[in-house]
């Protein structure tokens, strides 16, 4: 997650799928690699391994949380290959924010809960 705006009046984080984006990439790698060192002329489960990489890593949205004190608004919205998903309420609803710790090789990663 990272900070992509931050006024007195507005807070605006994003999160980006890191975790998801790695996965799939090393899900891309090892189907490459089992394509090219299949003996035969097609290899049916490299080429599932790379479309599987490719669908994780354009269907994961990419979640944006802004908090607009001045307009009184909290804005969740999950944009993704899909499409975009929006969800508004009034700060005077929200009674808690989940940030999520994670830790992915060695990086130190938060999420946005739901």
């Amino acid at each position: 997650m990272k900070v992509v705006q931050q006024t007195v009046t507005l807070l605006t984080l994003k999160e980006p799928p890191i975790g998801v984006w790695i996965l799939s990439g090393l899900t891309a790698a090892i189907g490459l690699l089992i394509f090219l060192s299949s003996n035969s002329s097609i290899d049916w489960f490299g080429l599932v391994c790379i479309g599987l990489a490719n669908g994780m890593m354009f269907g994961s949205p990419v979640k944006t949380c802004q908090f607009d004190k001045q307009g009184n608004w909290v804005i969740f919205q999950q944009k993704g290959w899909l499409g975009t998903q929006v969800i508004r309420r009034p700060i005077d609803q929200v009674t808690e924010v989940q940030v999520e710790q994670l830790n992915l090789f060695g990086l130190q990663l938060y999420r946005l809960g739901s």
